[in-house]
């Protein structure tokens, strides 16, 4: 066996010589070309230039561009024939050549769509239909959470012209030749912030497709992604079994990551549990997670920021202990909130949060007090801010001072108010309620 090795290694380097010897003999016209095509022929520079080309293939729907080295430029035009490649091909610098790929571009005229027309759904439609005629074959994971993403931005239904079930069946396909990124499947979920269970046809598949994707992530999950994964959730029920597993697999990824929420962050998150209740363990175990992230949160939160947090919670009681974790958490933020007062949307919006919550428990009352610091009862309340602020206390007594104290304030509203004049009968009757 050795005798045989040796033998294949002398034939072999023979081979090498009687090459460098043609190299040298014949007509190349600059020596560098030379001495690169040598190169190739050593082994490891030949394995090294495989692994450029495989990295090359692999890469192509993954970072939308396609790099080619110098290198492979110069093999390429030597087995065309051309001894001296045009300089198009190789750049002068030395640097990689970068093509962009059918992937960027698609990638562009998505953005472009959504950027270019100011809030008519009509030019969405006849763009958005005239890009799928064109490159519904290049489509990938990519380009769905980039559409996704950006039309939930404007707030532009995007299942009105792009069938969900073309959406999952790309999804599921993941022709971008690695695992989803953490943004990717975030911008996904969010892009489901207009649909819901009972009216948007095909969204359950949809989830069921994100889910099998969330799997396959390798990537941690950062503050911005989580707060993109559940903002999109605000419109879902947590009786449904697939969002429950879906947020069994958000728990998880929230679970692996140290990243600290900012005040929007925060803000997002929570108000994207709205319409779920305490009831459900899965959304317990995502209240657990965000109970820590937003203690450790060094953020200075403002009024809007605090409203809408606080709005997500209108379905968690306070007998649940993760529920109270979170309002204990949010008190240090209420009271260091930036020094602008809480107009009437902000103080409806964020009394609604505690609907289901008792003033029984002291940190709820610690809560109010924070509240009550930051109201501005001067503006005039609306229909709506009204019936919202008596509505989040329907579960209090006012046996209790911090409630008093609110409802008292709450009742020269009333007697000040110009609105309370013109209140529907439908209002006055949710007041009373």
């Amino acid at each position: 066996m050795i005798v045989i090795k040796i033998v294949s290694w002398f034939v072999f380097s023979r081979f090498l010589i009687h090459c460098e010897s043609w190299v040298h003999s014949n007509s190349f016209k600059s020596s560098s070309q030379a001495s690169r095509f040598k190169s190739v022929l050593q082994p490891d520079v030949f394995w090294k230039t495989s692994s450029k080309q495989l990295q090359w293939h692999d890469r192509l729907f993954a970072t939308q561009t396609t790099e080619v080295s110098e290198d492979v430029q110069q093999m390429v035009a030597l087995e065309e024939g051309n001894s001296s490649p045009s300089p198009s091909r190789i750049p002068n610098n030395g640097q990689r050549a970068r093509t962009r790929g059918t992937g960027s571009i698609v990638n562009e005229k998505i953005m472009n769509i959504f950027s270019n027309h100011n809030g008519s759904n009509v030019n969405y439609i006849l763009d958005l239909n005239i890009l799928l005629t064109e490159h519904k074959k290049d489509f990938n994971l990519v380009h769905v959470a980039t559409l996704l993403h950006r039309s939930a931005r404007i707030r532009f239904p995007i299942e009105t012209c792009v069938p969900l079930n073309l959406l999952t069946e790309i999804i599921d396909s993941n022709s971008t030749f690695r695992p989803p990124r953490a943004n990717e499947i975030a911008q996904i979920i969010y892009g489901l912030r207009l649909m819901s269970l009972e009216d948007t046809v095909g969204v359950i598949d949809l989830i069921r497709a994100v889910k099998s994707k969330l799997r396959q992530c390798k990537e941690v999950f950062m503050g911005r992604e989580i707060a993109l994964s559940l903002y999109g959730l605000q419109r879902f029920s947590s009786s449904n079994y697939e969002v429950r597993s879906l947020l069994i697999l958000l728990a998880e990824k929230f679970k692996e990551s140290d990243a600290k929420l900012n005040g929007q962050e925060i803000s997002n998150s929570l108000f994207g549990l709205r319409k779920m209740t305490s009831d459900s363990p899965e959304v317990l175990a995502i209240l657990r997670i965000l109970a820590k992230k937003i203690e450790a949160s060094e953020t200075v939160m403002n009024a809007q920021a605090v409203s809408n947090a606080l709005n997500g919670l209108q379905g968690m009681s306070s007998n649940a202990s993760e529920c109270i974790a979170v309002v204990k958490a949010l008190t240090p933020k209420v009271r260091a909130c930036a020094n602008i007062p809480f107009n009437a949307l902000s103080v409806g919006c964020a009394l609604m949060g505690l609907r289901s919550m008792s003033a029984e428990r002291i940190e709820v009352q610690e809560l109010l007090d924070a509240l009550l610091e930051k109201f501005d009862m001067s503006n005039d309340f609306n229909e709506v801010s009204l019936v919202s602020a008596f509505n989040g206390l329907r579960l209090m007594s006012d046996s209790f001072p911090s409630v008093r104290r609110l409802l008292h304030k709450l009742s020269l509203v009333l007697e000040c108010s110009q609105s309370v004049k013109d209140l529907s009968p439908q209002a006055v009757g949710h007041l009373l309620a």
